[in-house]
């Protein structure tokens, strides 16, 4: 309950960060009133697209340990990727490739900035016309930095990136 009190606030705080920085952004969007696929946030830098997850999660006690960053991982897992969830909901890549054929025309619901009721707006044209990338940014990451397409930075990762421009996008290939 405490993670899920301070998971909403987390992404406000990273919405807000992102627009009290000058970014284009929209918070808590949604393809349809119901069931739709939520993405927290969505902003744009460099022409592309950044299809955001945030995460706040409490580190294990045994974060240090084998098992500890094997928890973790399957913490992001299941949350990111529905590992092991018996449930239907869709993964965070499946939710953006709905994201991504969205017809030019869609309407989509967002949160505006100090606003608690979603709006609808006409999408974006440029969300379909940059390119796009799957974000995750939490207090902290898995072991692995990138997963079936969705990078994992940090919330602090994130503020060096848009307030210092330093480049956190490091190669993943070796």
């Amino acid at each position: 309950e405490l993670t899920g009190e301070r998971g909403n606030e987390f992404e406000q705080y990273i919405y807000e960060f992102l627009s009290d920085a000058g970014v284009e952004a929209w918070f808590s969007c949604k393809t349809s009133k119901h069931n739709g696929n939520e993405v927290d946030v969505i902003f744009l830098r460099d022409e592309v697209v950044y299809f955001v997850e945030v995460k706040f999660v409490l580190p294990t006690l045994n974060i240090l340990t084998q098992a500890g960053i094997q928890n973790v991982n399957e913490t992001f897992d299941e949350k990111i990727f529905n590992q092991r969830i018996n449930d239907s909901s869709k993964s965070f890549p499946e939710k953006i490739d709905s994201w991504r054929s969205l017809d030019a025309d869609s309407e989509i619901l967002h949160q505006p900035l100090n606003s608690d009721q979603r709006e609808w707006i006409d999408l974006p044209e440029k969300w379909l016309d940059y390119d796009y990338r799957r974000l995750v940014v939490s207090n902290f990451v898995p072991s692995y930095i990138e997963k079936q397409g969705v990078r994992f930075i940090t919330d602090l990762e994130l503020y060096q990136w848009i307030k210092k421009d330093k480049g956190v996008f490091y190669s993943t290939h070796q």
